[in-house]
């Protein structure tokens, strides 16, 4: 049964429980103004659904929601492997009644994700794992080729595996730029709610919007993507495209958000020109760019002049744009334009004004 099917209160009930939130019972019958009897009778019905599984007995009764379809398919690398036939014969069947706009984000990360698997890994076999409940779906595509990071650190010269990150999360990155755009991974990772992509000693994880780098303690070999969708967001993949464009109506990747702090390699701060240029790479590609200063407490000189004057003195048709800067980072943006006749600073002290201050 469809999520979007169910009675409201019976919505609640595995949205909490997908939340894993305490006191299920007595929670829901405070907040919603309902008897304890009156949850229970949803929750009967969600279990004869099979949606919901319960375990123990009266208050210290414990729920889980009820995977529905689980299924692990090993491929063979081949020249006439494609990855939309793989979904339609492998993966479909095991999707039925998934919500439309769940079903869109799902197909098109999916296809980029498994090309890049085919096509870029030089591995011979890809390992696909899909979990289902009434409120995820979790999809993860393993290969055994070389790594993603290591192969994007090789291809651009950097001098640090977690820079390949970085320049990954800003979009418009190809190693093989006669044959791909460099949107595929980028937009994928934002069709899911919860995106984990992991390669050798490194783990980039999206979700709520934040994006991590992790250092876990196994080592991942070839490239793994782990691809959570939620089932009751009404989010579609016109939705997410258009988030990255900058002009109304009309598709076109235009738009991008960098999070600075993922340029950072060790423990210093964010203070010279080299720094400034490893973010501002490849950014005159796009009509717009949101730098995202979360975590970031300040910036040094060179760096802000690099990005607020030099850069922008160069690009004039790229509009740029902070986010979450603190008042640190501010502070030097204003020392390196005060004395100019700058439209764009006066734009920025009214946009911080409209934000409160970050």
């Amino acid at each position: 049964m469809n999520f979007h099917e169910l009675h409201p209160v019976q919505q609640r009930i595995l949205q909490d429980v997908q939340a894993g939130k305490p006191n299920l019972v007595g929670g829901l019958a405070d907040s919603l103004g309902m008897s304890r009897q009156g949850i229970h009778h949803h929750i009967r019905i969600l279990e004869g659904e099979g949606l919901l599984r319960g375990e123990g007995r009266t208050r210290a009764r414990q729920y889980h929601l009820q995977v529905l379809a689980e299924e692990t398919v090993d491929l063979e690398v081949s020249p006439g492997l494609a990855e939309d036939v793989v979904f339609r014969e492998r993966i479909e069947p095991l999707l039925e009644d998934l919500p439309a706009a769940a079903a869109g984000r799902c197909y098109y990360a999916f296809t980029e994700i498994f090309n890049n698997a085919i096509d870029h890994s030089a591995g011979r076999r890809v390992r696909i794992e899909i979990e289902r409940t009434a409120m995820e779906l979790r999809l993860s595509i393993a290969d055994d080729g070389v790594g993603i990071f290591d192969k994007i650190q090789r291809a651009l010269g950097l001098d640090d595996p977690r820079l390949s990150v970085f320049e990954l999360s800003k979009g418009k990155l190809t190693t093989d730029p006669e044959n791909h755009t460099g949107e595929g991974i980028f937009f994928s990772m934002r069709m899911a709610e919860r995106f984990g992509l992991a390669s050798g000693g490194l783990r980039f994880r999206v979700a709520g919007g934040r994006l991590e780098l992790e250092e876990p303690e196994q080592a991942q070999s070839g490239t793994r993507v782990d691809m959570g969708f939620d089932l009751s967001s009404a989010r579609t993949s016109a939705d997410v495209f258009d988030a990255f464009t900058a002009t109304a109506g009309e598709f076109g990747f235009t738009r991008t958000r960098v999070v600075v702090e993922l340029a950072k390699v060790g423990s210093g701060d964010l203070v010279s020109r080299s720094q400034a240029r490893r973010v501002l790479e490849r950014l005159d590609r796009f009509e717009e760019v949101v730098l995202d200063f979360t975590g970031v407490e300040m910036i040094g000189q060179g760096f802000a002049d690099e990005v607020f004057r030099v850069f922008r003195g160069r690009h004039p048709a790229v509009l740029v744009s902070c986010e979450r800067d603190s008042e640190r980072v501010a502070r030097m943006i204003r020392h390196v334009l005060a004395g100019r006749r700058d439209p764009w600073l006066e734009g920025y002290e009214r946009q911080r004004e409209r934000r409160g201050g970050d």
